[in-house]
């Protein structure tokens, strides 16, 4: 399509000029007349240089045409390259807050004994349920599965985990806001224990 146009106007641009070349030849063939030689020469020189303008407009037109159009590919693979960039970014940070996550509930679990804080159960929980968020959004399912395994693990292994309404509330709710919960097995049966945890 492109080719086309700028043939086009290498053809337009030959018909002026021989348009402008038989224009002088006319002029200069009609000399019988003094006075309208004078003006033949006047009508010649001005139309050699309409010729001269129009030719350097065209000139300067296609030039600026495929400048823009190298400037306008450039752009687009540009703004491509900074959108996956960008994208890349996101999941990276989404990643490494998944794992930030779940490095504080791995302390927490630690922390978890039947005689200590009975904050840590929740805080533990909340991490967790915190970490599987951010890799849900990434489609992290595998690390999804795990953290729910060992959620469920953890609230079977120690009797003594209480929470209080709030906290089961606040739990649920974070269950609840998962965007694929279709994709993470046990979450289901993980919500279900987070209900049925004894109450403070």
């Amino acid at each position: 399509m492109k080719r086309n146009k700028n043939w086009l106007v290498v053809i337009l641009s030959g018909l002026a000029i021989l348009f402008s070349i038989t224009a002088v030849i006319i002029s200069l063939s009609n000399t019988q007349n003094p006075d309208n030689a004078f003006f033949g020469w006047i009508v010649a020189t001005l139309t050699s240089m309409v010729l001269l303008l129009i030719g350097w407009q065209i000139y300067t037109f296609i030039d600026v045409k495929n400048r823009l159009d190298n400037i306008e590919k450039n752009v687009d693979v540009k703004v491509k390259g900074l959108s996956k960039l960008s994208a890349d970014i996101q999941e990276r940070a989404l990643i490494n807050d998944g794992h930030s996550e779940n490095a504080i509930s791995r302390v927490y679990l630690n922390l978890i004994s039947p005689k200590e804080n009975q904050e840590y159960p929740f805080r533990f929980l909340l991490h967790s349920l915190l970490a599987m968020t951010h890799y849900n959004i990434t489609g992290k399912y595998d690390l999804c599965n795990q953290i729910t395994d060992i959620a469920i693990t953890t609230i079977d292994d120690y009797s003594g985990f209480c929470l209080t309404e709030a906290q089961k509330n606040i739990l649920i709710s974070r269950t609840n806001g998962m965007m694929y919960p279709d994709r993470i097995g046990r979450l289901v049966e993980l919500r279900q224990k987070i209900i049925n945890i004894e109450g403070i």
